[in-house]
Parts: C-alpha cells; sequence; structure tokens
C-alpha cells in the first residue's frame, strides 16, 4: 500500500486567505514519525519508525528512521504487550515472537518511545481491525483483458467491474493499482489518454509516480453483509500491459489519514494537518486493514 505520510517539521503560522506559511518565527518540535498496519492472520511487520527535521536541516536518509525506539504492541483484549525488534535490512519493525497473533474485529495499541534531539519522545495509537468477510468475487467481477477505454456497440466506454464481499461495519474500501512492466513504449500517450498530454521524457522523469501513483476509493456502501460492485477507472491505467490491482477494507484511521492528507488547506487559504489518530509526540498513521488481490491486462487493440 503506498501511503504519503506527511512530516510536519515546525508549526505553522498563516495569514488568512493568502494561502502561505510563515515558519520564520516558529520553533521545531521534534516528533516520533510513524507509518504502520496491522492485517489480520498476518505477522507484524513493516511498522515504520521515524522522525522529522526543521525544514532547513541537511537530512542524510540514514538518519530518518529511529533504529533504537522501543516499540511494542499491546492486545486490548488480554492486555498482553508484545516487543517489535529493528529489522536492519528493511529498516521497519516486525514482531518475531510467538503469541501475538491479528485477529478480525479486536483492537490493539502501538506504543512508541524514542529519544529525539535528546528529548524523550513517546506516542501511541489504537486500531480495531476490520470484521471478516471481505474478499473480491472474481466469478462476479469482469477482469482478464480489455482494450484501453473500450467503447460498447451504443458508443459508451465499458469498464473491468470488481464485485466484492463486504466487511461488515467498513464504510471505506481503497484500490491501487500497480504496472507489472511499465516501460517508455507501453506507456499510454495522447491522443489516446484523455488524463494527461506528456511526452516520453515525463514518462522517464515520473516513471514510479505513473507506475503506481493512482488510487481510488469507495465510501458509504452497505455497512452489511452482502455485495458491492464498481468500476474500476480508466485513469488509474497510464500503460498497457498487465496490473496488479489491490483491494483494502480499512479501518477508521486509515480512512480518516486518507481522505485528509492531500487535503490541508482549507478555501480561506488557512492550513491544517489531517486528521492523525496519534496520540502524545507523533504523527503520521496507524491502522488496519484486509487486503485481497487480483490482476487485469490493458490492450492497445
Amino acid at each position: 500500500m503506498k501511503i504519503r505520510i506527511l512530516f510536519i517539521a515546525a508549526l505553522f503560522a498563516v495569514s488568512c486567505g493568502e494561502g502561505k506559511i510563515d515558519i520564520s518565527s516558529q520553533k521545531y518540535e521534534p516528533k516520533i514519525v510513524i507509518e504502520g498496519y496491522l492485517t489480520p492472520q498476518h505477522k507484524v511487520e513493516r511498522i515504520h519508525i521515524s522522525r522529522n527535521f526543521p525544514l532547513d536541516a541537511v537530512i542524510d536518509p540514514e538518519d530518518i528512521p529511529i533504529a533504537d525506539a522501543q516499540v511494542t504492541i499491546t492486545d486490548l483484549a488480554s492486555m498482553t504487550e508484545y516487543p517489535l525488534t529493528y529489522n536492519v535490512d528493511s529498516s521497519y519493525f516486525e514482531y518475531n515472537g510467538v503469541g501475538l497473533d491479528i485477529g478480525f474485529n479486536k483492537s490493539y495499541r502501538l506504543n512508541v518511545t524514542a529519544v529525539i534531539d535528546g528529548q524523550t519522545l513517546m506516542a501511541n495509537s489504537t486500531t480495531t481491525t476490520p470484521q471478516s468477510g471481505f474478499s473480491i468475487i472474481p466469478e462476479l467481477s469482469t477482469l482478464d483483458s480489455m482494450v484501453y477505454r473500450k467503447k460498447n456497440s451504443t458508443g459508451q466506454l465499458e469498464f473491468f467491474k470488481v464485485a466484492f464481499n463486504r466487511s461488515p461495519g467498513v464504510d471505506f474500501y481503497l484500490v491501487t493499482m500497480i504496472a507489472r512492466n511499465p516501460s517508455v513504449e507501453s506507456f499510454i500517450y495522447s491522443p489516446a489518454n484523455p488524463f494527461g498530454d506528456v511526452d516520453s521524457s515525463d514518462v522517464v522523469k515520473d516513471m514510479e509516480d505513473y507506475r503506481h501513483d493512482d488510487d481510488d476509493w469507495l465510501m458509504n456502501p452497505n455497512l452489511g453483509p452482502g455485495t458491492t460492485t464498481f468500476d474500476l477507472e480508466w485513469f488509474l491505467m497510464w500503460f498497457y500491459g498487465e496490473y496488479q490491482m489491490t483491494m483494502y477494507a480499512c479501518d477508521k484511521n486509515y480512512k480518516d489519514f486518507a481522505i485528509t492528507n492531500d487535503d490541508v488547506q482549507e478555501e480561506d487559504g488557512n492550513f491544517h494537518q489531517p486528521v492523525l489518530h496519534i496520540n502524545g509526540d507523533g504523527i503520521g498513521v496507524f491502522g488496519s486493514v484486509i487486503a485481497d488481490t487480483a490482476y487485469i491486462k490493458v490492450l492497445k487493440q
């Protein structure tokens, strides 16, 4: 899952209506930056614990992760605390013991203690995992392959369709697309592509962004068990060829972050931080998801 974490490096003082950030007189505040997700019936891993920096700092990438942080996850049903260990190769924290099994519809608290710039900081966040039931239904979906922006006999656009079983109580589903073999040659250029008029040099420069930058979400479906079907919009696909489509049933923590992290400026110009369910000296997101994956192929003709 691709997620954009906001590294808050200073307090913002904003002139109303101007949309300008004045940080010249603001004091930098060190923060623990959290990015992590739990998935029921999967190992706890890829919990990223890092730090923020002043905006004018020269940053060494090796200084961003906090390898010596104290990180634990507490199963709130049993109140059992499990320590996480730092994986030097991946720069993430993970659980390598026996006993912590992430279940459906259960609550877990992440606790982090770290020393940043000589200050001992603490942060925590609680997530409740989605209920079981979510899965893509291949036999009810229109997947496999389709010509890019294919039209039917009446001239209407056709779409890949995804049918899925809902997770009861979940009101937010995220969809991500990753091109499996992107290239300059397989990029869908204008006029076939109505969503962007770029040349090959732009594709080379922004290859990774085009490969998996776009995502989409569904909000407020029926909250009970049952089936929902939706269209995969063509703006999610920038290349001819195969795609990995991953869909997530998301908890409230991830939902709130996903819909607010790119929308931090009001119409009057004032800025605000996204919705962060982090307590104490932390920023970022700690949530939980259920994931399922399918594959499609976009054809040129």
